[in-house]
């Protein structure tokens, strides 16, 4: 939960679904812990061969503004994002952001709306 319309929109919403896609992939990677110093956590490497991250998102406008960042909603999870991309990549992993379209009986993406 993000707040009422008032506070939060679908749209950064979607950066914030991207966000913990990247969280999930980070506990498998270590990531983080190769590169900033954190409190000792238990985390699952992925194998050693996997080079590639995919992501898949519903939303055209979220990984838009991962290309072309400006102020606007979300400002905070697009830094963020861009941040963690970077971090990836300088670890040797390529993530790929997909764009799936909506309610078209991709069971995952049903899943998730």
């Amino acid at each position: 939960y993000m707040g009422p319309r008032s506070v939060s929109n679908i749209y950064a919403a979607e950066l914030r679904g991207i966000q913990l896609a990247l969280d999930i992939a980070d506990q498998h990677s270590g990531i983080k812990r190769r590169t900033v110093a954190l409190t000792p956590q238990r985390r699952i490497p992925l194998p050693s061969e996997t080079t590639h991250i995919y992501i898949f998102a519903d939303s055209q406008g979220a990984p838009k503004a991962l290309l072309s960042p400006q102020t606007h909603s979300g400002q905070y999870y697009v830094l963020d994002i861009l941040y963690r991309l970077q971090l990836f990549k300088s670890a040797g992993y390529a993530v790929h952001l997909y764009w799936i379209p909506s309610y078209c009986g991709i069971l995952g993406n049903e899943q998730a709306n």
